[in-house]
C-alpha cells in the first residue's frame, strides 16, 4: 500500500511506493488533494506489481504513463529532439506547422487519437479545398475566423506537399515509439494511401541552363558541395 505525505517545502502530496525491483521510491503526485494522491499511488504501485509479475512489459508501462499527456507536450519534445540533432530550422518549422494544423483540424488531444483514417481525412482537403493561410512567417498560427459572409483565405496544395503531412505523422509516431511514448505505431503506413502526384505537378523537372550553372558555380566556389555538383555535372550523374 503506498504512503501519501506532505513535505514542508511543497504544497503537493508525495507518494512513496514499492517499485518493480522491490525498492522504495518517492515521487511527487503533482496534486494537492490527498484522496487523489492516494489513488495515483495505488495505480503506480499496481503497475509496478504487474511488471514485477511479468504481466506488463516495461515498454507498455512507459506507454501507459504517456497515454494521458497532452499532444502538445509530445510535439514539443519531438521538435526539441530534432533541434538537438541540428536539423534544418526551416524543416523543423514546416513540420511543426504541418502537425499542428492536423492536430487542430482533427481535434487530436492525445496520442490515442491519431489513426489512419484521420490522417487520410486531413490529406485530401489540403488538395481539394486548400489550407488556411497563416499570419506569421513560420506558419504556426491560424488566422482568426473571417467575418460572416466572407470566405476564408485558402491555398490549394499539390499532392506532393500534401504527402508531407503523411510523412511527418509517421516520423512523429516512430519517434514516440523510440522514446517509449508508444508501445508500437498504431497503424501500418500502407493504410494511409498516397495521392497521385502525376495529376497536379506544380514544377516539372528540367536540366539547368548554362546561365543557371554559372550562377551555381559562382555561388558554391571551391566548397565540397561545389566539387560534388561539378562531378555530377561533368559525369552526367543525376
Amino acid at each position: 500500500m503506498p504512503t501519501v505525505f506532505k513535505r514542508p517545502d511543497s504544497s503537493f502530496f508525495q507518494i512513496r511506493y514499492l517499485d518493480r525491483a522491490g525498492r522504495r521510491r518517492t515521487v511527487s503526485s503533482e496534486v494537492t488533494d490527498k484522496r487523489e494522491a492516494r489513488r495515483l499511488g495505488c495505480a503506480i504501485e499496481d503497475r509496478e506489481r504487474r511488471i514485477r509479475r511479468g504481466e506488463l512489459s516495461p515498454i507498455a508501462a512507459a506507454a501507459i504513463d504517456h497515454a494521458g499527456r497532452p499532444i502538445e507536450d509530445h510535439l514539443k519534445a519531438h521538435l526539441d529532439a530534432d533541434a538537438r540533432r541540428q536539423l534544418n530550422p526551416r524543416h523543423v518549422a514546416a513540420k511543426q506547422s504541418s502537425l499542428r494544423r492536423y492536430f487542430e483540424a482533427e481535434r487530436i488531444r492525445c496520442l490515442a487519437d491519431i489513426d489512419a483514417s484521420s490522417v487520410e481525412r486531413h490529406m485530401r482537403p489540403l488538395v481539394n479545398e486548400g489550407v488556411l493561410l497563416r499570419t506569421d512567417a513560420r506558419a504556426t498560427v491560424l488566422r482568426e475566423a473571417p467575418p460572416s459572409g466572407r470566405s476564408e483565405p485558402r491555398k490549394k496544395l499539390s499532392p506532393r506537399p500534401a504527402h508531407a503531412l503523411r510523412r511527418d505523422v509517421l516520423r512523429f509516431l516512430a519517434w514516440c515509439v523510440e522514446d517509449r511514448r508508444l508501445a508500437a505505431i498504431p497503424f501500418p503506413s500502407r493504410t494511409v494511401p498516397k495521392l497521385n502526384e502525376a495529376l497536379d505537378p506544380r514544377r516539372r523537372r528540367r536540366p539547368f541552363t548554362e546561365t543557371e550553372l554559372h550562377r551555381l558555380w559562382t555561388c558554391l566556389g571551391d566548397s565540397p558541395r561545389g566539387v560534388a555538383y561539378r562531378l555530377a555535372f561533368l559525369t552526367g550523374l543525376r
